[in-house]
């Protein structure tokens, strides 16, 4: 027999004789051992998972602490600049301030109507409380958006329309790239209805002066510079605003530059910011202001006129859709008294009124009257006075001035 092997017969003879030999005091011994292995298996098993739930919840307390201190110390802000100052005001102060809630209607590009259900707090009540001052104090105010988005709200406006900082709309908490706040005009359009509003500068006032002489837009671009512009696919042209600045009076100094398009839209744009951009000729829309930096809502189609200084830009493309065409002569076009109303020349005794290759001609006050401003089919801009002398009448027409 091998006495290296241990056989299964061996193993069973061996515990037999133990088993024999211990008897009951084997087994008691065997089950406390056995015992107390499970009591610290279970013991080890429960302060595993105490530990686990411990450190679980420790990290969800941090994480929540620490989601809390991120929120606390993001805090979304609104900036009112008043006077040169900034104050800084927590969108949760201003949702602690009484609630209004308007049906709001507003208007799109294309004359649209949109009603629309709103709540927030009135600028009004911000700015008795934060500034002590109210909207009658102020000439208009410029909303700015995070994107860099903004516009100035004409003082007829402010004066005469509520404007809610809003923050809920239709029932529903603003999207977040809408957020923290929107700024809501009722019965105005869509342009003043400012998302991500993050900033309101309050304005006192803008030294407007009297217009006294008109350039004409359409003969002005002749001896500009132009390039190539893509406009949503097309390819139309452009010119610099620098350029347009530049040409005509540039010894003017202002810092703001107002934009009124044929349907009434009136827009003051900063002067650094449209001198940056392009004034787009030719395609839809003209003569527009763009600029592929700004967000499309800066953007103005349709220019009836450009003031600056003393100097209104006038576009007679978009006078002949604005008045009445009447015929002369074999010339449809429109009254030159028309433009120079809404241009808001100032009156005088006497006009020079220029041609692009310098040629000029002084009518009175009262001749103004009988000339017909029109476009002819080679795309020049002329005036015909009726009654008067061929000699009165003026081939690419570029400026009227009031004389001196």
């Amino acid at each position: 027999m091998d006495h290296g092997a241990f056989s299964n017969e061996n193993a069973f003879l061996f515990g037999s004789a133990v088993l024999s030999m211990c008897g009951k005091d084997f087994f008691i011994y065997v089950r406390k051992g056995l015992m107390r292995i499970i009591k610290r298996l279970i013991f080890v098993v429960i302060a595993a998972f105490l530990t686990m739930s411990l450190l679980f919840a420790g990290c969800s307390g941090n994480a929540a602490r620490s989601d809390a201190a991120s929120a606390e110390s993001s805090d979304e802000i609104l900036t009112i600049v008043w006077q040169g100052e900034g104050t800084i005001i927590s969108i949760s102060e201003i949702m602690d301030l009484n609630a209004v809630e308007r049906e709001a209607v507003t208007i799109d590009s294309d004359n649209k109507e949109s009603i629309r259900q709103v709540k927030g707090v009135l600028l009004e009540e911000l700015l008795e409380k934060y500034l002590a001052i109210s909207l009658s104090d102020i000439y208009s105010i410029r909303f700015t958006a995070g994107d860099g988005y903004a516009i100035e709200v004409p003082p007829e406006i402010v004066r005469e329309r509520e404007v809610i900082l809003t923050y809920e709309m239709d029932g529903e908490q603003l999207e977040e790239k809408k957020k923290p706040l929107r700024a809501v005009i009722p019965d105005e359009r869509s342009i003043y209805w400012v998302h991500n509003l993050i900033e309101i500068e309050l304005i006192e006032g803008h030294d407007i002066k009297e217009i006294t002489g008109i350039v004409f837009i359409d003969s002005l671009v002749k001896v500009l510079e132009t390039q190539d512009y893509d406009y949503y696919g097309s390819s139309d042209r452009a010119v610099l605003t620098a350029d347009l600045l530049m040409e005509f009076r540039e010894e003017q100094e202002q810092d703001f530059i107002i934009m009124l398009s044929s349907d009434g839209l009136e827009k003051n744009e900063e002067k650094e910011i449209f001198k940056n951009g392009y004034l787009k000729i030719t395609g839809d829309g003209v003569p527009a202001f763009l600029d592929p930096e700004l967000p499309n809502g800066m953007w103005v189609k349709n220019i009836f006129a450009l003031f600056y200084g003393q100097t209104a830009y006038v576009s007679a493309f978009q006078s002949m859709s604005m008045f009445e065409n009447v015929e002369a002569e074999g010339k449809s076009g429109v009254h030159l008294e028309n433009i120079v109303k809404e241009a808001g020349l100032a009156e005088s005794e006497n006009y020079i009124l220029r041609a692009l290759d310098g040629y000029t001609v002084e009518i009175s006050s009262e001749d103004m009257g009988r000339g017909l401003i029109y476009i002819d089919e080679g795309q020049q801009l002329n005036v015909y006075f009726e009654d008067l002398e061929g000699s009165y009448s003026i081939k690419d027409l570029l400026s009227i001035e009031n004389k001196k």
